[in-house]
Formats: C-alpha cells, structure tokens, sequence
C-alpha cells in the first residue's frame, strides 16, 4: 500500500518485480509494478494508492494495482484531487481493480476528476453487497486522444457501471457509463461494453429517478451468459437499442415494446411473457 498523505522527498519502493518512484510532489512513476491494498477483518477501507492531494502517476510497462480484502470499501486508487494517469513508452498497460471490499463501494478508480492523457488503463471492479460497484468514479473523466480506458463492474445491489460520471471521450473508451444529473440517471454504452453484472435498473426508477438505457448506433453491448438487465420499468422511450446487442443473458423489457426492436439471443422478457433464441 503507498498512502502518500504524509510522504516527502523522493522515494523508492519496490513493487512486486519492479518498482515505484515518488517525487514527494505529488508524481509517481510505475515501472512494471505489482501493488496491493492491504486485508483487513474490520471495516477499514483498503487502497493500494491513497492520496490527499493531486496526483500524477506515470506508467512504464505493464503494472497491475489492487486494492485489499476487507469488510468495507476496497480501492485501487483513492484521491481526494485531480488524478492523471500517463502511459510512457512502448504499449505502456495500467492495470487497477478494486480488490474485495464485501461491504462497501467497490471502485477501481476513486477521484474528483480522472484524465487518461497516454496507454491503456484497464479498471476493472469485484462483486459488492452494496449499492455501487464501478471501474472508474469521478466527477469528470477524460480520455485523450491515443489513450484506451476499458472499464467493467461487478455485481451490486441497484447498479453497476463501468464508469460513473460525465464522461469527455477523445480517445477510446470501452465501457458502460452511468451520468448522474439532478433528478435522471442516463446508462449509456461507449465503444464495445461487456456487462457482467446484474443491473436492476427499474429499482431506481420506483424512486422518482428518470432512468435511460442507451446502445446508441456505432456501439456495442455484450451481456454475458447468467447475467439480468432490468429494463422494465422503464419508460419505452427511454430505450435505444439501435446500436449492436449481444444478449447471452436476460434482458426484461416493459410491457409494450416491440419483440422486433428487442436484442436476439439469451431470453427476452416483456410484460408477462419470455422469449428464448
């Protein structure tokens, strides 16, 4: 575990069978690093990197960060400013995961706003008995151009989402995306998104929320095999599947929508009757 809210001076530590460096100014450079949160039996939180203040990590090679086992949250990254996350040299790969908090919210990445200015970052979260589990959580996320953000969820009590947030995309971005507004959730998929967690989205709409669900054109949804999305409550304008759907799993739709316009594949339910290809 690197807490950096009290670290000063330039500082190495090794890291599985590389190495970080600190600057004691709020950059870290990674170096084919392994980092792990630490397990907890309480309901301490576990980070693999905590910072209370900007930070700037730079990633050479293929480095891998998890947060711990724990009765709480579990995180891979835990800042409480501005995270930049920068690949350097040749197919420079970051990856974080949440590790297993097996009662609080699970999120690879935890921050006020995540840029992704360079490499690959794969974030990626576990199961949770809460009501959130995500990859990426910030305010604003950005993907510049040339940069890749894959990001995937587990399973959660409500919803999971790859990303939650408001999302500025000029590079890829593979993932489900929850955005939040004052009174409305909007589920929208980018790139090619895989879910593999249950999404009950219809819960949310039973509490006042104005909840979309969007496969727009030019993207893709897979649904694994075991997994349930609930659509039924939501309103039949508020689903586009216009985009590619591979269902292997359940999809519930409202009462009223087309069998025409629902994805092939896996078992479609609408209203009171199922549908199996």
């Amino acid at each position: 575990r690197l807490n950096l809210y009290n670290a000063v001076g330039r500082t190495y530590y090794k890291a599985g069978d590389g190495y970080i460096l600190y600057d004691g100014s709020g950059k870290l450079e990674l170096h084919d690093a392994t980092l792990w949160g630490p397990t907890y039996s309480s309901t301490t939180e576990s980070c693999a990197i905590e910072s209370a203040f900007d930070l700037t990590i730079a990633f050479y090679g293929t480095n891998s960060i998890s947060g711990g086992k724990t009765q709480s949250s579990s995180r891979g990254i835990d800042c409480d400013g501005s995270l930049t996350l920068t690949g350097m040299g040749g197919s420079p790969v970051l990856n974080i995961s949440s590790g297993e908090g097996l009662t609080g919210d699970n999120h690879a990445v935890y921050s006020t706003t995540v840029t992704i200015t360079a490499g690959t970052v794969n974030a990626s979260s576990t199961d949770v008995q809460s009501e959130t589990t995500c990859g990426v959580s910030a305010e604003t996320i950005t993907v510049e151009s040339g940069a890749v953000l894959n990001a995937t969820a587990g399973k959660a009590f409500h919803v999971s989402a790859g990303i939650i947030g408001s999302v500025v995309n000029r590079g890829e971005i593979n993932a489900a995306v929850l955005s939040i507004g004052t009174a409305d959730l909007d589920y929208a998929v980018m790139g090619n998104a895989v879910l593999s967690a249950d999404q009950d989205l219809s819960t949310l709409t039973e509490s006042g929320m104005t909840v979309t669900f969007r496969v727009p054109t030019g993207t893709s949804l897979t649904v694994n095999e075991g997994v349930t999305v609930d659509l039924s409550k939501l309103a039949l304008t508020d689903i586009d599947f216009t985009g590619t759907v591979i269902n292997n799993g359940t999809i519930l739709l409202p009462e009223g929508f087309g069998i025409e316009n629902a994805p092939k594949g896996g078992t479609v339910t609408i209203g009171d009757k199922s549908y199996t290809w």
